[in-house]
């Protein structure tokens, strides 16, 4: 599986460049990483694309809150789940840390 990291604006481009929706594809899955303060997400949860809301910190600071234990075990079940296709496409905010972890 090739894995492919993106910035929020990059994949923003991706998904609004295509003709034909990327989400179509049978064999791409998507993982979507926005902060918590960005509640609107790019497309509803289906079996090929999941949103999750932390900080990309690496302990609490006040109210702002990194990856919880659930989540990081929801994104290797979400991972599993879809390890068959050819290609995971993820993203956050500039695509460098925690989408970086992620992928």
């Amino acid at each position: 599986m090739k894995v492919f990291i993106y910035s929020k604006a990059m994949f923003n481009d991706l998904m609004e460049m295509r003709v034909e929706n990327p989400l179509d594809h049978p064999d791409v899955f998507f993982i979507s990483i926005l902060d918590p303060d960005c509640p609107e997400s790019f497309h509803k949860d289906a079996d090929n694309f999941k949103t999750w809301w932390f900080y990309d910190l690496e302990y609490e600071v006040g109210s702002y809150k990194p990856m919880s234990e659930e989540q990081a075990k929801e994104i290797v079940e979400f991972i599993s789940k879809n390890k068959d296709k050819k290609r995971c496409i993820v993203h956050c905010s500039a695509g460098v840390s925690r989408s970086g972890a992620i992928g």
